[in-house]
């Protein structure tokens, strides 16, 4: 039988990932100050990281904490992920790395049930929810024998939609769950959310941020903890809300299993 499942990840920075992608970062044109070079590569790098922090996150993550990838991701509550440039989140395909492997010591009888099974075990879906989300047609990437289909569901709250998407991951990018003017709108999904049973990917854009998330998170889930998320971005802005706070997306990040519910 076949069954698809991800390699531990080869890369757990960004610099081991822009090596593994074989990418160089274009320097100055007739300019030999070695500062001026240097300062030019690290700020394409910034923006680099600052494109792929979601499908990187959500790539290294998933392929981290669980021994098989889930094929139906849901963001909830998307925002700039949801105007990403298609392209990019093929790097969500090719950072996860799906390989396809073969088990000959199946007998028969799982052969078969494992191939009617798994005939679309390379398929991935990654669904777009929320009242910020774009109308935009549905699209496939592809990447080897891999194919990911992205859907877009403009406008809504997840936990009000008659038709929700079918998902066994979901995943909300920076989502301010501990914010005090959006607390009370993220409630029912919450609830929702703790219903499914379902893995959670969770990021935050601070360390302030994390920790009012997870005060929130604790009151439904155990064992909820925010760690440095090693693909956040690395462009830091202050937060227009909060003089002082600097923010970067996806700096930390919580990833809560079902066990943990």
């Amino acid at each position: 039988s076949s069954s698809s499942l991800l390699s531990c990840p080869s890369f757990t920075t960004w610099e081991e990932y822009w090596k593994w992608r074989c990418w160089k970062f274009p320097i100055l044109q007739d300019n030999d100050d070695e500062k001026s070079q240097s300062t030019h590569v690290s700020l394409a790098k910034r923006l680099v990281s600052h494109i792929l922090s979601a499908p990187l996150t959500l790539a290294y993550h998933t392929t981290l904490h669980f021994p098989s990838l889930p094929q139906h991701w849901c963001c909830v509550g998307a925002r700039a992920e949801a105007t990403l440039p298609n392209e990019y989140w093929k790097e969500l395909l090719i950072a996860s790395h799906i390989e396809k492997k073969n088990d000959d010591d199946d007998d028969d009888d799982d052969t078969e049930s494992s191939s009617s099974n798994n005939n679309n075990s390379n398929n991935w879906t990654l669904n777009f929810v929320g009242p910020d989300v774009p109308k935009i047609p549905s699209r496939s990437l592809a990447h080897d024998e891999s194919v990911l289909d992205l859907h877009w569901h403009p406008p809504g709250y997840l936990h009000a939609m008659n038709d929700p998407p079918v998902a066994n991951l979901f995943v909300l990018f920076n989502p301010g769950l501990g914010h005090s003017n959006l607390t009370k709108g993220w409630r029912p999904t919450i609830e929702h959310l703790v219903a499914k049973n379902a893995p959670l990917v969770l990021t935050a854009h601070s360390q302030r941020d994390a920790e009012r998330d997870e005060k929130v998170l604790q009151e439904c889930f155990r064992n909820v903890q925010y760690e440095l998320n090693p693909f956040r971005s690395r462009i830091t802005y202050e937060d227009p809300f909060l003089k002082g706070h600097l923010v970067s997306p996806n700096q930390y990040v919580a990833v809560i299993k079902p066990h943990h519910i």
